[in-house]
């Protein structure tokens, strides 16, 4: 699976669930997943909301490596914290890829974001 939508969709059809199922699961539109399996959109923002879906590891859904069920959101809570001195300790602790991802994540929402 070479491609973020080539491993949604294999994910979606392992768990048994439709583009429209999982979209509800995720929070998205039905065109959304389509459009992600078919490599029309490479939004990483929706990543987690997906994956915690699909019960697979969000690294594992964005590049292809690892063990797609090994540190699954779907658990609960992704990370939670008082503070961000402590928030950004549970992150660091997570590693260097979740930190990278996670770093994405911020930079797309603030390019996303509408300006005054």
């Amino acid at each position: 699976m070479k491609t973020v939508g080539d491993r949604i969709r294999h994910a979606r059809q392992q768990a048994k669930l439709s583009q429209k199922a999982l979209a509800r699961r995720a929070g998205v539109g039905t065109s959304t997943i389509g459009s992600l399996e078919c490599g029309r959109s490479n939004s990483t923002t929706l990543l987690i909301p997906i994956a915690k879906a699909l019960s697979v590891s969000p690294s594992w859904l964005s590049t292809g490596k690892g063990d797609p069920k090994a540190d699954n959101v779907s658990s609960g809570t992704y990370a939670q914290a008082d503070n961000i001195e402590e928030l950004a300790q549970q992150i660091a602790d997570k590693g260097i890829a979740e930190i990278a991802q996670l770093i994405g994540l911020i930079m797309e929402c603030q390019a996303t974001k509408k300006r005054p």
